[in-house]
Formats: structure tokens, C-alpha cells, sequence
């Protein structure tokens, strides 16, 4: 999972913003992090939503702490309608759990051939808890085994389109002229940023630094103190991991 940087709360000439509705935020997350869901990372140019990451309603907190949640720019992510709903209002204290906004969830969580979302299982034990909490709180670990092979959440045959897609561009870069290469890793980053899903780009490319800097590069957003000089993922700072 794309670990992102939100920034700061947005400033007009009169100070910080002070947004009258949640969604009056929407505008400031896409032009912080691009049009892409935090969480399952697909690319939706319309329906994404402004998301909670703890939410703005639930009977375990206070009237006045709800309404704080709702207008809290550090609470603010952008989400699918998918992982929007499968999240819902379910009540996940911050240190239970990894977050994009806080972890490296890249080096939490990793993605595999046929769409899988799973732990790093290099992780110490706590880690790969609280990324399996994640992994589940979005239901991104729902696939049509779970549900006797069918699925109304064709989230994981996204993931699955575009590894083999991502898989039949590494193949193709390896028989690319010296020449051309560079107009050709152009060509894969665009269609890169048109298809979304940034961590599985990484994944299927890990091997070739210069195109998994120049995705971290293209993607709006995303932590760059998440990788070594060699992009390789590393541990965040004041994250769990």
C-alpha cells in the first residue's frame, strides 16, 4: 500500500483553510495525492471519496469528538466507494493498525501474482498484525475463494489485470533498444499513473531502481523518506514501521 504524505493543513492568504463540510476538502487531498484511492490505489478520475481514517461516527466517542473527526485535516484520506464501505465506521485506534498516512505500509504489506494482498512476513509479529488488520479493515484481502468463487468486489481482478499487465511492460522493457529505453520507461510510468495501483508498478519492477524512483516520482504524494537512496523500503520515520 502506497505510503502518502498529506502535508500540512491547506493555507489561503488569510491563514489556514477552514472547511464548512468534510468534503470541501476533496479538492486539496486530490491535489495533494493524486486521484487515487489510499488504499486499494486504483485510479478514479470521479467517486472518490473524502474518508476518515478514524471515523467521523461511532457510538464510542463523544458528540464533540465526533465533530472534530469530521473536520480534522490530519484525519482526512481519500478512499473508493469499496474500501470506503468495507472500512465503514469500524473503530481502529491509530497505534492498532497501520496507516499510509503514518507507516510504510509498501514495506508492511506486499502484493503477489493473481491480485494477493498479504503481510510482509519479514515483518516482526506486532507489524504483521497490525497490517493484516489494515489489509482486512479495507477488505483487501476479499477474493472469489473466500465467497465459494464469486464476488461482488472485483477489487483483487484489478490488482490481478494489472500485474499482468505490469509483468508483460518488464518483459518488454528487456528487449527495448538502448536507444529507446528512455521513451519507453516514459510510456510505462504514464500508463502507470492512468491505471493507479502504485504498489503492484513497484513490486513487479523492485529490480530496476531507476523506474521505481521515477514512480515514486510520479505518483503525487507519496513518501519519498520511505526508501533508501537505492529505493529500497525502509523503516519511517515516527511510523511503526
Amino acid at each position: 500500500m502506497r505510503p502518502v504524505v498529506r502535508g500540512k493543513r491547506p493555507q489561503s492568504s488569510k491563514g489556514f483553510i477552514e472547511f464548512k463540510t468534510y468534503g470541501d476538502a476533496k479538492i486539496y487531498l486530490i491535489g495533494r495525492l493524486g486521484e487515487y484511492c489510499s488504499y486499494c490505489e486504483v485510479e478514479l478520475e470521479s467517486c472518490l471519496a473524502v474518508e476518515h481514517v478514524l471515523p467521523k461516527k461511532t457510538a464510542v466517542i463523544s458528540a464533540d469528538e465526533m465533530k472534530r473527526r469530521e473536520l480534522d485535516w490530519n484525519n482526512f484520506l481519500l478512499a473508493c466507494s469499496n474500501c470506503n464501505s468495507t472500512k465503514s465506521n469500524q473503530e481502529t485506534p491509530r497505534d492498532d493498525c497501520l496507516w499510509p498516512d503514518r507507516d510504510n505500509t509498501f514495506r508492511a504489506i506486499e502484493y503477489s501474482e493473481g491480485g494477493l494482498v498479504s503481510p510482509n512476513k519479514k515483518m516482526p509479529p506486532d507489524i504483521i498484525e497490525k497490517a493484516k488488520r489494515l489489509i482486512h479493515l479495507v477488505g483487501l484481502d476479499k477474493i472469489p475463494t473466500a465467497n465459494n468463487g464469486k464476488s461482488t468486489d472485483l477489487r483483487w481482478l484489478h490488482r490481478k489485470d494489472i500485474w499482468d499487465i505490469a509483468t508483460e511492460k518488464r518483459e518488454q522493457l528487456k528487449e527495448i533498444d538502448q536507444k529507446s529505453i528512455d521513451i519507453f520507461k516514459k510510456f510505462l510510468i504514464d500508463i502507470a499513473k492512468k491505471s493507479g495501483y502504485w504498489s503492484i508498478w513497484m513490486t513487479v519492477f523492485r529490480d530496476d531502481e531507476d523506474i521505481c524512483r521515477q514512480l515514486t516520482e510520479a505518483f503525487p504524494g507519496t513518501c519519498n523518506d520511505c526508501f533508501s537512496d537505492h529505493m529500497e523500503p525502509i523503516q519511517r520515520k515516527n511510523g511503526l514501521c
